[in-house]
């Protein structure tokens, strides 16, 4: 499923709040970091809700 299938918007327009260019394309980049962060906080959840799922399997296995 797509977003455009339920977002209400078809584009996002919105300010840096700067008239500086340098100054939005460090802002621009700043951004772009903080998304690879939680992209990686989001692996690492999922990596560990797997392994507490393995884990959780081995001891019913094991409580048999």
């Amino acid at each position: 499923m797509d977003i455009r299938d339920s977002y209400p918007k078809t584009a996002e327009v919105f300010s840096l709040k700067t008239k500086d260019h340098a100054e939005a394309l460090v802002r621009l980049a700043a951004v772009e970091v903080d998304q690879r962060f939680e992209a990686h906080r989001r692996m690492i959840a999922l990596e560990r809700a797997s392994l507490v799922d393995e884990l959780s399997a081995l001891q019913r296995r094991l409580a048999l």
